[in-house]
């Protein structure tokens, strides 16, 4: 069974003014809509990019404040063992000798360890 399809053109229906100024009217409220919606939207975006540059802000100077405790604590620990050395230089020699014997110690324990685990 073969289709013919007859290409024809068809009248469009004459458009009265009435119509054309009824979607006239119909487009411009719904593009002042669309104006509206995103204006809001812009001014939400513009309030969230205020607030997110102000965390970002307080996280920065949150940081910067511990870290210069930190640094200022770390300091003065570091001049007072400064000075405990100086005033003990003896004790200080011995201590720094112990902890040097230990960490030799435990790192001839993991050696031995792991060429145990190697050769088995």
């Amino acid at each position: 069974m073969e289709l013919k399809i007859h290409n024809q053109s068809q009248p469009l229906p004459p458009i009265g003014t009435a119509t054309v100024g009824a979607a006239t009217a119909a487009a411009r409220a719904l593009s002042a809509d669309a104006q509206a919606v995103a204006d809001k939207v812009s001014e939400a975006a513009h309030v969230v990019s205020e607030r997110g540059t102000e965390a970002i802000k307080q996280a920065k100077q949150q940081v910067s404040e511990a870290y210069e405790q930190t640094s200022q604590r770390v300091s003065e620990q570091y001049g007072k063992a400064v000075e405990y050395g100086q005033e003990n230089p003896g004790l200080t020699t011995l201590i720094a000798m112990g902890v040097g014997v230990a960490i030799g110690l435990l790192l001839a324990s993991s050696v031995s360890a792991l060429r145990s685990r190697v050769s088995s």
